[in-house]
């Protein structure tokens, strides 16, 4: 025989073996996804919700009209719109050690206090000049800016923001723990 036929020979009986064992593993079975319903946290969850970092609740944007004026016979005036971004969230980094514990299958959530997230929240870019006559130096527009910070936490306190943050903080940390496949969440009261 030629030794071209061999090959040939050869070739086919290696194609004919490769498709039997192929059709003989599928005919065997099919591949099975198992769900498990009971999902036991381990530890490691734990530590990596710790390791999230900020974990931002609530954000509001929020805008304060601040005006000054300074002399006597001839009155300066200036009048700007400041504008910010307030973010409530949690510092986890900060949070004590355990602010987040397991026990079995129930995970114990004592929730640090919601703060603001970045106390430096105005946009300085953002800021419109309204009205300006006369002449202000630095130091009377650093005033007029923390006068507008100033007034902006304190309709943040008024209208409840940080409390709405906390309430925001319960419901999308049972929901990510759910995700989790954790079941028995309990929130602590940290007096």
């Amino acid at each position: 025989m030629k030794k071209s036929t061999i090959i040939f020979i050869s070739i086919v009986i290696i194609a004919l073996g490769t498709l039997f064992m192929s059709m003989r593993r599928c005919s065997q079975g099919t591949i099975e996804i198992e769900k498990k319903e009971n999902f036991t946290p381990t530890p490691n969850i734990i530590t990596e919700v710790k390791k999230i970092g900020k974990w931002e609740f609530l954000s509001i944007k929020i805008e304060e009209l601040v005006d000054t004026t300074k002399g006597v016979l001839f009155k300066d005036q200036l009048s700007a719109i400041y504008s910010g971004t307030l973010r409530y969230g949690i510092d986890c980094s900060k949070a004590e050690k355990d602010w987040f514990t397991q026990k079995e299958d129930t995970v114990f959530v004592s929730l640090p206090k919601v703060t603001l997230l970045d106390d430096y929240f105005l946009d300085e870019a953002a800021t419109k000049t309204v009205f300006a006559s006369g002449s202000f130096s630095s130091d009377d527009r650093r005033d007029l800016r923390e006068r507008a910070i100033r007034r902006m936490l304190a309709k943040s306190e008024k209208m409840g923001y940080r409390e709405t943050a906390q309430e925001n903080a319960k419901e999308q940390i049972t929901m990510f723990l759910q995700q989790l496949g954790i079941k028995n969440i309990v929130f602590m009261d940290r007096n």
